[in-house]
């Protein structure tokens, strides 16, 4: 009887010591807290411990091609002259806090520097104005608008809704042509 009575207090014993151990203990949360052995991440961290930065992953050169992007005005653009001029390089980097990346493109047709945010899938694309006038590229002068809205696809593309408006002196009305582009890594 003693030894059952031993054998009980030793199993309730070694259930009251299981009961009282912290499973964060052995867990070091880098960005977050611990919560029953599971880390909680802070805004802007993912990971088992949340050790990474979700937009890490953005991070990176995208190239896209806004041919498709240019109306018709009456053959007065000859696409195929504009060549490489119309691959538009977007550059992903650190934004001003962690839950934000800077987009920047400075090319001849879109042209913006900005922060935007990685807590929603899509994000204003500023309108910016460029003016081109270069015989030796198109026969007028012209001046071209682009905005729209953009959509991270996943960490390797990101899309462009785009308005561009295009006009001229001796185009009296402007033309405007909505596109979608896609720019990858």
């Amino acid at each position: 009887m003693k030894t059952l009575k031993l054998f009980l207090f030793s199993i309730l014993l070694g259930f009251g010591f299981t009961q009282c151990s912290d499973p964060c203990d052995d867990v070091a949360c880098v960005n977050g807290s611990c919560d029953e052995g599971i880390c909680n991440c802070s805004p802007g961290y993912e990971g088992e411990l949340c050790d990474t930065e979700i937009r890490e992953k953005y991070f990176g050169i995208y190239t896209g091609d806004i041919s498709s992007c240019f109306p018709d005005v009456g053959g007065q653009i000859d696409i195929d002259q504009l060549g490489a001029f119309t691959m538009v390089t977007l550059i992903a980097s650190p934004g001003t806090n962690v839950e934000s990346i800077n987009l920047s493109s400075s090319s001849l047709f879109v042209n913006f520097n900005e922060d935007v945010s990685i807590t929603s899938d899509f994000f204003n694309i500023p309108t910016t104005e460029t003016v081109i006038d270069d015989p030796n590229l198109i026969p007028i002068a012209i001046n071209l608008s682009a905005n729209g809205i953009g959509e991270f696809i996943d960490e390797n593309n990101i899309s462009m809704d785009l308005v561009i408006t295009v006009t001229a002196d001796l185009i009296p009305i402007p033309f405007s042509q909505n596109c979608e582009i896609i720019f990858s890594k």
